[in-house]
């Protein structure tokens, strides 16, 4: 877990010194959606590993729209990435607890942790999506 805080708390201090068009706000909901997908794709790569071995469906299916595009997608918004926002906004926004991690951070890497963090969890999805089309 504190490499976790560490990483938000790298991130937020790195957007907090940048030069953008965006304001602060702006930014803090950019990483926060970061953090977000790139969770959300981890647990796309351990439901691909486990859907190997188990057959089973976890997302929650939905059928308000006409037709099915729309129900899935509010399917795995719902599932995959509805409770990483909250986990994080408890975990690192509430009470404002982000303040607390930025002043006792230990790693300085400008952000780049987090962008590292996004690349190798989109990654590992692909990399299982291509192995598995033709290798397996």
């Amino acid at each position: 877990m504190k490499l976790y805080y560490e990483m938000w708390a790298d991130a937020l201090e790195a957007i907090k010194t940048s030069k953008s068009y965006m304001t602060y706000k702006d930014k803090v909901v950019t990483v926060f959606v970061l953090f977000m997908v790139a969770q959300g794709f981890n647990v796309v790569f351990i439901l691909l590993l486990l859907s190997r071995v188990l057959k089973f469906d976890v997302f929650i299916d939905f059928n308000i729209f006409p037709g099915s595009y729309l129900d899935k997608a509010l399917s795995g918004i719902v599932t995959l990435y509805f409770p990483f926002a909250l986990i994080n906004y408890y975990l690192i926004f509430y009470k404002k607890k982000q303040l607390k991690y930025m002043e006792s951070r230990s790693l300085n890497t400008g952000g780049k942790a987090l962008i590292l963090y996004f690349s190798i969890s989109i990654l590992l999805v692909l990399m299982y999506i291509i192995i598995n089309k033709w290798v397996l």
